[in-house]
């Protein structure tokens, strides 16, 4: 059995198994509250169910469930940073918190999730940092998200070569809501960029 305190903290929607720990029950137990509509959930694109821990609090709640976690809500979210590095995510989160943003980062393995977090929240501002790893397609889905759903894409990247291609291929569809530069002019520039979505 999983025991959890009140100083676990959630930010991100929870997979089915965190949500059984919580509830101490099983995952089938969880599948059949949401089948039922007595426990929100969404569908990510790979077809996997999540929790908002918003949702999984109001739930207990009325179900007389002890909560054993605190939760920060991010459904109305100011950033979304997509990134693979642990530093540049720790940087963004404590820039936003300055600026009293709301940050949620992700890693690789949770791109095609971030993806439906910006349909779903609609932030004002998507940083991410282009490698030479990085897929075209990738670049090519968000700048088509951006266009649907209007926010600011911060791409960074530290290698100058780099930052020219991505500009030649993507300012002429940017609607001025493009921005590449640099990790450090991101940083700097976090305060204005918010201001403007």
């Amino acid at each position: 059995m999983l025991i959890m305190t009140k100083s676990k903290i959630y930010r991100e929607p929870l997979p089915l198994g965190i949500v059984a720990n919580i509830c101490q029950v099983s995952r089938k137990t969880i599948l059949n509250w949401i089948y039922s509509d007595k426990l929100k959930a969404y569908t990510t694109i790979g077809g996997h169910n999540r929790v908002w821990p918003g949702d999984l609090r109001a739930f207990m709640d009325k179900e007389g469930i002890d909560v054993p976690f605190i939760y920060v809500e991010t459904r109305n979210l100011t950033i979304l940073c997509l990134d693979y590095n642990d530093q540049i995510q720790k940087l963004l989160d404590d820039v936003a918190t300055k600026c009293k943003g709301n940050t949620v980062t992700f890693g690789s393995f949770n791109l095609y999730d971030a993806l439906l977090y910006i349909g779903q929240q609609n932030p004002t501002l998507v940083s991410f940092s282009w490698t030479n790893t990085t897929p075209w397609l990738l670049m090519d889905a968000l700048v088509n998200w951006q266009k649907n759903n209007p926010f600011r894409l911060v791409i960074t990247s530290e290698n100058h070569d780099e930052v020219e291609t991505i500009k030649q291929k993507y300012t002429s569809v940017a609607n001025g809501l493009i921005t590449i530069c640099s990790i450090q002019k991101l940083i700097a520039d976090m305060p204005s960029l918010l201001k403007h979505k």
